[in-house]
């Protein structure tokens, strides 16, 4: 679970820019966004937590 406010101040890229790439790993089904309230929750799904655990182990 991270924010959209997180990702943007560590990856250094506008709120545009990390809103498009986000929509492009949803489609891919990849990750979910979830509204809470005014913000907004990224979560990995179980592809997306084992496309990262694949890459964490080569």
């Amino acid at each position: 679970m991270v924010s959209f406010k997180k990702i943007i101040t560590k990856t250094n890229v506008a709120y545009s820019t990390a809103a498009k790439r986000l929509d492009l790993l949803e489609e891919k089904g990849l990750i979910f966004i979830k509204k809470q309230g005014k913000f907004q929750t990224v979560y990995a799904t179980e592809k997306g937590k084992a496309l990262l655990h694949k890459r964490q182990t080569v």
